[in-house]
């Protein structure tokens, strides 16, 4: 089957995300991290792109990158093979590292570029690795926390520094509750989708000042709030029914056990 084209952007920056193969931890312990990390300012001399951000998980990484399409490629081709040579001579291994190619998507609007940067730097506190941003020595936070960086490009900190006046500012808005769905690996993507067609749902039932019990049993609401979500987020109609069925599903469980 032919792979897709890949989708050009505008601005020319895009998310990008490395899964390791079959989803397996591809980063086991600290120096290979750090190791990855080498890379990616090695190839930086190599590719002429532009690093945004970034965040290594153990099984997958996460980008913000801004170039044209061909150099990303070149870099990101240079930067798994690059690590993939060390992954598998460490590890007296052989066979893919990455599964399949570099995954991305368009970032086109400067709303959904902070939204981006928030994702991929909550990562480590979404999967209950750190509490706070800054604990997590794996990601950008740490680059733009430091007066200079040699990773993280000039007009980035720029971007970020007149944006938020104190580190105060940028850490709360870290915090701030985001509704898109971003580009992940499938069990990150599930979860993230019920989270948020889940807070979703209590506003929906709150602001109509009804009980599930209620919606339920009312096939026009239930529609009316797919709908909406729809509008909202970048998911499917099926996907949000699905989704929609296991919340109610468990919440209807919890109340009769609450009963």
């Amino acid at each position: 089957m032919a792979r897709s084209s890949r989708k050009e952007s505008h601005t020319q920056l895009y998310h990008v995300m490395g899964r390791g193969n079959n989803e397996e931890k591809i980063f086991l312990k600290h120096g290979d991290k750090i190791k990855f990390i080498h890379f990616m300012e090695v190839m930086l001399e190599k590719a002429p792109v532009a690093l945004y951000a970034y965040c290594i998980m153990d099984s997958h990484v996460h980008l913000i990158i801004r170039a044209e399409l061909k150099d990303l490629s070149k870099y990101m081709h240079g930067l798994t093979g690059s690590y993939s040579l060390y992954f598998n001579g460490k590890n007296e291994r052989a066979g893919h590292v990455f599964q399949d190619r570099y995954k991305s998507e368009c970032i086109e609007k400067e709303s959904y570029y902070w939204s981006c940067l928030r994702y991929v730097h909550n990562n480590p506190v979404q999967a209950g690795r750190v509490k706070e941003i800054n604990n997590y020595p794996y990601s950008s936070v740490q680059e733009y926390l430091r007066k200079s960086s040699n990773l993280i490009h000039p007009l980035a900190r720029k971007m970020l520094k007149s944006r938020f006046r104190t580190q105060r500012e940028f850490f709360d808005f870290h915090k701030i509750i985001d509704y898109n769905i971003f580009l992940d690996i499938a069990d990150e993507q599930r979860k993230r989708k019920y989270i948020v067609v889940k807070a979703q749902l209590k506003e929906f039932l709150e602001e109509r000042q009804i009980l599930l019990g209620e919606f339920l049993l009312n096939p026009k609401l239930r529609k009316e709030f797919i709908q909406e979500e729809h509008d909202k987020i970048t998911i499917s109609y099926k996907q949000i029914k699905d989704t929609l069925e296991v919340i109610c599903l468990g919440i209807g469980f919890e109340e009769n056990v609450s009963k």
